[in-house]
Order: structure tokens, then C-alpha cells, then sequence
């Protein structure tokens, strides 16, 4: 039998949001005989979202957005400790912690990050005050992964004509 591909799952929290739920959905459909799969959450203090009970859960415990630096020292113990094959980063903040940590790891796997939703919407948003670090980290980050995926065209659109993503980079999951 082949060795199954290791894939880390990147997630910010495992609240009752759309993000975590299309997670809760990709853990569970995974083929197993193909892929091992585990889970890094970088914060929050629920469990809302089921996570099937053959997927290892890491919490790295982000307390706020000032421990940015810690939780990526953290993940990329993770990283260098289990050498996953690839990771997968859902949202915004796991996609920026993913690629910032994976850069500090000389044998870095593979990195595909998906963004669910408009980032200039989110970014912009009153509730956001350091949108504009978020948006520039987007454009400066986002190309070194080795795939971007956005749940729509527009998205896909956003991520290629306002953040200057290659479409080469870019893939459409809805």
C-alpha cells in the first residue's frame, strides 16, 4: 500500500462559522487511504465544529491578535515536529500564519491557502482596525504559497486584479 500524504489543516478558530464548517465538511469526506490528515486551530476556546475523531487537534492559543508572533513560532514547531507533506490554510489569518511559519522551516511542504471571503471587504471593515497590514500582508504573502483558492469567481477575481495574484496561483473551489 502507498504511504498516504500527511496534510496539516490550518484553521483560526472551531467556532459556528461557514469557514469552519466547510473544514468540518473537507475532514470528513477526505480519503483516508490516500491522506492522514490533522488539525492546527489557532485559537478561540470553543469546539462548536466536529472534527472526526481520527484527525489529531493541535490548539497553539491565540489569545488576541498581539500574539501573532508567538502562534507562529508555535505552528512552525508543529510544522518542523510532524513534516506534513502539505498544509492547508482556511481563512485570512490561518493563510498569513501558515506562510509567515512554513518560511521559517528549511524543508517547507507544500502550502495552500483558501480565502472565503472578499478581502477589501473584510479589510476595509470598520471592525478591523489594522486592515491595512491585513491587506498588504495579502499582496505580499499570498504569492508564496503554492496554490490560492477562493470559493468563488469573484473572489478569485479580487485576489488576481486588487492584490496582484499570479491566476496561475489561483483556483476556484466554490
Amino acid at each position: 500500500m502507498p504511504r498516504r500524504a500527511t496534510v496539516l489543516f490550518v484553521v483560526p478558530t472551531l467556532g459556528l462559522g461557514g469557514v469552519e464548517r466547510a473544514l468540518s465538511s473537507v475532514l470528513e469526506r477526505l480519503d483516508r487511504t490516500r491522506f492522514a490528515p490533522s488539525l492546527c486551530v489557532l485559537g478561540g476556546d470553543t469546539d462548536d465544529v466536529p472534527v472526526p475523531a481520527d484527525v489529531t487537534v493541535v490548539k497553539l492559543g491565540r489569545e488576541s491578535r498581539w500574539s501573532f508572533l508567538r502562534v507562529v513560532m508555535r505552528l512552525r514547531r508543529v510544522i518542523k515536529r510532524t513534516r506534513p507533506d502539505a498544509i492547508v490554510a482556511f481563512s485570512g489569518t490561518a493563510n498569513m500564519t501558515v506562510l509567515v511559519a512554513a518560511r521559517l522551516v528549511a524543508d517547507r511542504p507544500k502550502l495552500i491557502v483558501t480565502e472565503h471571503i472578499s478581502p477589501l471587504l473584510m479589510y476595509t471593515s470598520d471592525e478591523e482596525p489594522f486592515g491595512w497590514l491585513k491587506q498588504s500582508l495579502v499582496r505580499h504573502l499570498y504569492p508564496l504559497g503554492d496554490a490560492v483558492v477562493a470559493v468563488s469567481n469573484g473572489v478569485a477575481g479580487e485576489l488576481e486584479q486588487v492584490y496582484g495574484i499570479a491566476d496561475e496561483l489561483l483556483s476556484v473551489a466554490h
